[in-house]
């Protein structure tokens, strides 16, 4: 099977030798189906279904608009669903959008193909939902290798977007641009491009067509500088000139724009790399990969002095799902045939705050609010359906398409409820941008579902990103209080306390007091102010950490503390390798642990064969001690003498604390200090955790 054989199939419309014969599906069960819409029959015929997801065909091709009428009728009675709309020379395929689908982009939920064009996209979604004969995977299996899909196209889509900002950042380093324009710089023109490719302004391609007919090599610096003042102006506060190219954008408002951005002539090659970046479909990448693409320009050196670890969304959802999100979506199953339940859940989720007191560029932030949008428009998408299957509805005869929620007054997950702290500038503005893009994304499915959302511009509802230290902060006076729950999560920095340094030793006695243990790592800081914030509020924490937090004398100092407030582990992974979403990923082993005041809630726990292993979730009968294993809450204190006369004291082992400075890491550098008949004299064997652990 080869992508031009799918393809082939796909531009002759002969979808059921496509999907039963290429892809392994089943035949179809149902007969056609028909729909009056505007006056015009729609004919849907299945080509092919499995465990109740069918694929459907209209030889039609109507607007987006009546698509989205047309999938609202067939899921009266076809719940999972893949809808292809199609002329002779182009086609609208409208996917699935269930809860295993989470945020996923609305661009590639519903997406066009033009008959001839070989774009792999289409094909790589195709064989990741292809079965073999004898293979029984369940819808939900199927469903989350299909979302395996999207991510891998949003994956392969953020590498060349990346490519795209390390030239523009390398062309305004040769313009002679400083660290913090360039970041404002780039932050302010990704706004912009992904505003062109999601349909934030109209009319479309509205900055690249600024670009193309406005600007000029020469004058590009001083026309950006001028388009930048007029997002920032309210239209009606704006003097420009008649026939002003600035005249046709919008006020953004919400600060991105705000602040003075001194340009010097920028380079022939910057327009030309911008004008190259327009191109590209900024659209369909994650903003949650934003950080790790302007990572790019940073030296993996600076990011272990800073102590920044990009994370994944894999470890993300590691984090969000046990800690709230697999909750909420259970009780939206148990809700979903009762309105009043569905409701009660529904102005929960509007009360719900979130704190990452160390987000970066906003990582944890995004995905959350991404995966609760998608939470919640699945249950406005339920709360509609129940009110047209409402009786009072069925006797008068109200269409379902032409029944509308008015769905902007309806949202309660908004950006104002969302938190962050970063000590570094340009990744808080990056949070900033990053949290406003997801937000037009979510919108933009809400748009697919119900015809209308929200008009975000000008900016009015944000997130509050500190640009600070975190320890320093009063996190209870950022934070407002509310009678619902505060989630405190995210990544703080990794830093052992043998790596020490005098703002650390400082930061640890703001946390934890004046005489902090010796033992405690820096990201405690981050445990101790959690239990401060939510020492009389509903709530629960949860952090990605080294997995030296579970190890040694820093045990007891930390999880005393928290044990003795009141909590206990509610979930937790233990040890793994990183995986970051920036390019040379720090080398560290992780563990994540969550935390709950709740005596109720069954512990989860997560266990790896090998520290690259996927997860695989272990029972727990009792408890999570604070060495993650399910025996009783013991904690292990620091002797000088051994408990029994028989048991020889320890010696302390052999442990490099030089940064690298004293090692010989290769066979050349070995044989070089051999050579040397004074270095020869210290070169001295050791065994340390790479020989037993990897054998290097």
């Amino acid at each position: 099977m080869t992508d031009n054989r799918l393809l082939d199939l796909v531009d002759a419309r002969d979808f059921r030798t496509l999907f039963i014969d290429e892809l392994g599906w089943e035949n179809p069960n149902q007969p056609d189906t028909s729909f009056d819409v505007d006056g015009h029959k729609y004919t849907f015929s299945q080509v092919a279904g499995y465990k109740g997801m069918r694929i459907w065909h209209c030889a039609d091709l109507p607007p987006r608009k009546i698509q989205r009428a047309l999938d609202v009728l067939v899921g009266q009675s076809n719940q999972e669903r893949l809808l292809i709309f199609t002329s002779p020379t182009r086609q609208d395929w409208r996917w699935p959008r269930r809860a295993q689908l989470g945020g996923t982009n609305a661009k590639l939920l519903a997406h066009e193909h033009v008959v001839g064009d070989r774009n792999t996209h289409l094909t790589q979604r195709l064989k990741a939902i292809e079965l073999d004969f004898d293979e029984n995977v369940s819808l939900v299996a199927l469903l989350e290798k299909m979302r395996d899909a999207f991510d891998q196209e949003a994956e392969t889509a953020s590498v060349a977007a990346a490519r795209l900002m390390g030239t523009l950042y390398s062309e305004l380093e040769v313009a002679g641009v400083v660290d913090h324009d360039a970041t404002l710089l780039l932050a302010r023109l990704l706004f912009l491009l992904f505003g062109d490719d999601a349909g934030m302004w109209e009319p479309e391609n509205l900055f690249e067509t600024f670009l193309r007919e406005n600007t000029a090599d020469a004058t590009l610096h001083a026309d950006l500088i001028e388009l930048f003042v007029a997002l920032d102006t309210d239209e009606r506060r704006r003097n420009l000139p008649a026939g002003s190219p600035y005249t046709i954008f919008r006020y953004v408002n919400g600060g991105l724009f705000h602040d003075q951005l001194p340009l010097p002539a920028l380079t022939t090659n910057f327009r030309t790399a911008l004008l190259e970046a327009c191109e590209f479909d900024w659209s369909v990448i994650s903003p949650a990969v934003f950080g790790s693409m302007f990572q790019t320009v940073k030296s993996k050196e600076a990011r272990r002095g800073g102590g920044e670890h990009y994370t994944t969304e894999e470890n993300i959802l590691k984090t969000i799902r046990p800690l709230f999100l697999d909750e909420y979506r259970d009780r939206l199953d148990r809700a979903w045939d009762n309105k009043a339940q569905l409701t009660k859940l529904h102005n929960e989720l509007g009360k719900l705050r979130f704190l990452d007191p160390a987000c970066g560029c906003g990582n944890f932030l995004i995905v959350a609010y991404r995966e609760l949008r998608a939470l919640e428009l699945e249950l406005l998408i339920r709360r509609r359906d129940l009110d047209i299957d409402d009786t009072e509805t069925k006797k008068l005869k109200v269409d379902r398409t032409q029944m509308t929620l008015d769905v902007t007054d309806l949202i309660r997950v908004t950006l104002d409820n969302f938190y962050g702290i970063e000590i570094e500038e340009w990744p808080a503005r990056i949070a900033e941008t990053a949290m406003l893009l997801v937000d037009h994304l979510a919108n933009q499915r809400m748009t697919l579902e119900f015809g209308v959302a929200p008009d975000r511009l000008p900016i009015e509802i944000a997130p509050t990103i500190r640009h600070a230290n975190a320890v320093e902060v009063d996190w209870t006076k950022l934070v407002p209080r509310t009678d619902g729950r505060t989630i405190v999560l995210g990544n703080p920095p990794f830093v052992g306390h043998r790596e020490r340094k005098d703002h650390i030793k400082r930061d640890l006695s703001r946390a934890w007091g004046a005489n902090p243990s010796g033992a405690l790592d820096y990201v405690t800081a981050w445990h101790a102010k959690s239990l401060e914030l939510l020492a009389d509020r509903d709530g629960e924490f949860a952090f990605v950490t080294t997995n030296s937090i579970a190890q040694g004398q820093g045990v007891q100092p930390l999880f005393g503390a928290i044990f003795a407030a009141g909590w206990r582990i509610k979930f937790a992974h233990r040890t793994f390798k990183w995986t970051s979403e920036a390019t040379g990923p720090a080398g560290v082993h992780c563990v994540i642990i969550g935390f709950t005041r709740d005596a109720i809630t069954q512990p989860r726990l997560w266990d790896y064969e090998t520290i690259s292993s996927p997860a695989k979730e272990v029972p727990v009968l009792d408890q999570i001690n604070a060495y993650l294993l399910d025996r009783p809450n013991v904690l292990v204190t620091p002797r000088t003498r051994p408990l029994s006369p028989q048991v020889a004291e320890v010696n302390y082992g052999t442990m490099p604390c030089d940064n690298g400075n004293l090692l010989i890491n290769t066979v050349g550098e070995y044989e070089k200090f051999m050579a040397d008949p004074v270095a020869a004299r210290y070169v001295r064997p050791f065994v340390g955790s790479k020989v037993i652990l990897s054998n290097k």
